[in-house]
């Protein structure tokens, strides 16, 4: 589904996962507790998506804008965000992240302090 349109639609709980979504607007969807693991969301717009819980684990998002998308419980766990546009601390201090997921330089100070509070 390469540049598709599925902004607003409701996907939760949704199996996408191994998907290839690269640059799908997906802008308001709700993809809370979808099943997105090892997917392509390269240049992807997440703006204001629901991904509360949502199973990210190895997924790509290079490029991906998250301004205000819902981050809370997703399971971010060896996910490459390393160029996601628009992702906050708060965003990553609220889902699940360990020592392969690829975090922005700006926000690698995050991870560690990740670490420290989930310990």
């Amino acid at each position: 589904m390469i540049w598709a349109d599925l902004s607003h639609n409701n996907l939760a709980g949704a199996n996408l996962a191994r998907g290839y979504l690269r640059g799908a607007n997906l802008c308001g969807a709700n993809l809370v507790g979808a099943n997105l693991t090892q997917a392509n969301l390269n240049e992807t717009n997440l703006v204001g998506c629901q991904l509360r819980e949502a199973k990210l684990m190895m997924t790509k998002f290079i490029g991906a804008d998250f301004q205000k998308a819902d981050l809370t419980n997703a399971n971010l766990k060896g996910a490459d965000l390393s160029f996601a546009k628009n992702l906050t601390s708060d965003q990553i201090l609220s889902a699940q992240i360990d020592a392969t997921t690829k975090l922005p330089h700006n926000l690698r100070r995050v991870q560690e302090r990740y670490y420290k509070s989930n310990r």
